[in-house]
């Protein structure tokens, strides 16, 4: 009962869609040049609904399982109105479609950059140096000669004295245990993330066995659902004649009876 209502209110739509359709292609303003833009806009909107129409055509076939001749004919006469309209519209489509306009090469329009001037600098000039006092260049008597610095044939890490290492014992100790936290928490957190992998493989080996029951499920379904609707065909054919032969014997008795009774009156 439902796919019925259904089919008929899609055949209820396609009728007035088809109208409307037919009306729109019998517009004259599709034969002037101006305004092409507003025609292919048009022409892509009734390219829509004749494949909306088509949807509803095949909605149409499919619900109906045992067509009548009657109803083959009319699906056929819209499919034909469809292929009209649908080349009707491909053609204004294709006529009035916009030109894409090339795009400007961005390349000459870029200035040719200028190669940079070198600027040479000034060289510095060497300040002159203060002159030596001449007033202390000849030592009195009295005065003791400076010391004269003795070179050494050491590295100047040997002549320097060693500093300690500022890391303590206990420091040593705390890195080692943040360390060993650290490196038994990385196991631990790969002995977890080991376990929800394969609880994963699990769920999915798990979840591909349900599938698999369900598609055979969905399957045998079908079938039956195929051999009921065959069953079901052959079987109001059968009811159909039956009906015919019903009706028909019913209409010859009540003929009988009549003839007989008119036979009784008139003998």
């Amino acid at each position: 009962m439902e796919y019925s209502n259904k089919s008929t209110h899609d055949e209820v739509n396609l009728a007035r869609l088809l109208r409307r359709l037919e009306k729109s292609t019998a517009d004259p303003s599709w034969s002037n040049d101006d305004n092409e833009s507003g025609k292919w806009l048009k022409a892509v909107d009734m390219l829509q609904k004749v494949k909306y129409a088509r949807s509803l055509l095949k909605n149409m076939e499919l619900y109906d399982f045992d067509p009548t001749p009657a109803s083959a004919k009319r699906y056929y006469n819209f499919r034909t109105t469809l292929d009209t309209i649908d080349a009707f519209a491909k053609d204004v489509e294709m006529r009035v479609a916009p030109q894409p306009k090339p795009l400007e090469p961005l390349l000459p329009t870029i200035p040719i950059p200028k190669e940079p001037e070198l600027v040479s600098e000034p060289e510095p000039r060497p300040e002159p140096s203060p002159a030596p006092a001449t007033d202390n260049l000849l030592l009195s008597p009295s005065e003791p000669p400076p010391p004269i610095p003795i070179p050494t044939l050491l590295p100047p890490s040997a002549t320097t004295p060693a500093k300690s290492s500022g890391i303590s014992p206990q420091f040593l100790q705390n890195t080692n245990a943040l360390h060993d936290e650290l490196t038994g928490q990385l196991e631990q957190m790969a002995a977890q993330l080991l376990r929800n992998a394969r609880h994963f493989n699990d769920s999915l080996a798990k979840d591909q066995a349900v599938v698999e029951d369900t598609q055979q499920k969905l399957e045998s379904n079908f079938d039956v659902a195929k051999k009921e609707r065959i069953r079901l065909r052959d079987h109001r054919g059968k009811s159909g004649m039956t009906t015919c032969w019903v009706v028909g014997a019913v209409v010859v008795v009540t003929f009988l009876f009549i003839l007989m009774v008119m036979l009784i009156r008139l003998t």
